[in-house]
């Protein structure tokens, strides 16, 4: 789950070296102030907005890696939905934070 400095050239250029060596799906938050697209750039699927399609497009997440990104959660208390929109026996890990060199993190994974 990509957010913030994460969607940036640099970084997305990194994130799609690791889903090429490793088939992982790469996702964007719903809501981002910017995606770098277009042209060569690796492409990232957004997040939908409605918790009944953000729970079925995470579904069968078994790890769920954050970069810039926060777990998914629904919008306000929906009565009869969930708040955590990917399932709860998956595996969250914080690769690195929004205050930190996103970029460098994920590069560094790339070259592993």
């Amino acid at each position: 789950m990509l957010g913030g400095a994460a969607l940036r050239e640099r970084a997305l250029t990194a994130a799609g070296r690791i889903a090429r060596a490793t088939g992982v799906r790469l996702m964007s938050e719903t809501s981002n102030r910017r995606i770098e697209r277009g042209g060569d750039r690796t492409p990232v699927d957004r997040l939908p907005y409605p918790i009944d399609m953000a729970v079925a497009k995470l579904k069968d997440v078994k790890h769920l890696v954050l970069a810039g990104a926060k777990a998914p959660v629904g919008f306000f208390a929906y009565p009869g939905k969930p708040s955590l929109l990917a399932p709860p026996d998956s595996n969250k890990v914080q690769m690195a934070s929004y205050e930190e060199d996103l970029a460098h993190a994920q590069e560094k994974l790339a070259d592993e």
